[in-house]
């Protein structure tokens, strides 16, 4: 490049740092051209996940209780970015986008029957004495997904607003562990059954032989994918010039199943905190 021609530039360069620096030094009540600001910023929440489904506790006995609600309590952290439509100075809506690691687990409980129990018994002409004895069925079910969420956010009063978007969400992990357990009393046991053990149809035994593990693996058939619709309510707190913290409430609906087999859904009632910084 010719020395000319870089001196030109380096000038061009200096009057357009110089009109910055002028509209910095005018006078504050003459309207200027304000940058388009972009927000960005961390993620932290709370998820109550909600899963409904029809799962058969023994699936080769017609007559077993049917798991139909679980619930527990997970987490989301991630960032968020968005973009603000209109005048930065008084935009009422935005674009906003987020990356998250979400987990959204399940325990099953279903109350088993009351059952007669054969308990060693010296003193009895048999050897042995009946008690009753009651059970339970459990699932626990470990679902993390990342996700991928883009809404729409819409201010119908200073600061508080309605945001409503899809999420799409891969699962990285999607496995359940079911039981069939006694609670009482707490000296009998199960009576082992080493041809189901053999054959698979009981993974094993735990708790000095009151818990049979009967599956422990993917949950059966689990989508690869899935799809949410989030809806919620959000209140923006102004902290400075260039940032601010926004506590929001969200309803995470799941349009696709999260098992075809068991007719599964995975929704998730979502409590956060975004913290936004101003580029």
């Amino acid at each position: 490049m010719k020395p000319k021609s870089t001196i030109i530039i380096i000038l061009l360069l200096a009057f357009q740092f110089s009109n910055l620096i002028a509209q910095d030094l005018a006078n504050p009540l003459e309207p200027v051209q304000v940058r388009m600001p972009i927000l960005l910023g961390p993620v932290v929440g709370y998820n109550r996940s909600v899963h409904t489904a029809d799962i058969a506790s023994f699936v080769d006995d017609p007559l077993c209780p049917f798991f139909t609600n679980g619930t527990a309590n997970g987490f989301y952290v991630g960032f968020s970015f968005e973009y603000l439509l209109g005048s930065a100075v008084d935009s009422r809506s935005s674009l906003i986008a987020r990356v998250l690691y979400n987990t959204m687990p399940a325990d099953f409980e279903k109350e088993g029957d009351k059952h007669p129990s054969l308990v060693e018994d010296l003193s009895q002409s048999t050897g042995y004495r009946v008690v009753e004895s009651t059970t339970r069925h459990a699932i626990e079910v470990a679902f993390s997904t990342l996700t991928a969420e883009v809404c729409y956010k819409f201010n119908f009063l200073e600061g508080l607003g309605v945001t409503v978007g899809p999420t799409f969400d891969i699962p990285l992990s999607k496995s359940m562990t079911q039981v069939y357990q006694l609670l009482e009393p707490n000296y009998v046991q199960f009576k082992r059954n080493q041809e189901a053990l053999e054959k698979g149809e009981i993974v094993r035994y735990e708790d000095n032989d009151r818990t049979i593990v009967v599956y422990d693996q993917d949950v059966p058939e689990a989508s690869g994918f899935r799809l949410g619709l989030k809806a919620g309510l959000q209140y923006e707190i102004i902290l400075g010039k260039r940032y601010y913290i926004v506590p929001a409430f969200y309803y995470n609906y799941a349009v696709t199943k999260f098992s075809s087999v068991e007719n599964w859904f995975v929704h998730a009632i979502q409590f956060g905190v975004d913290i936004r910084f101003s580029l």
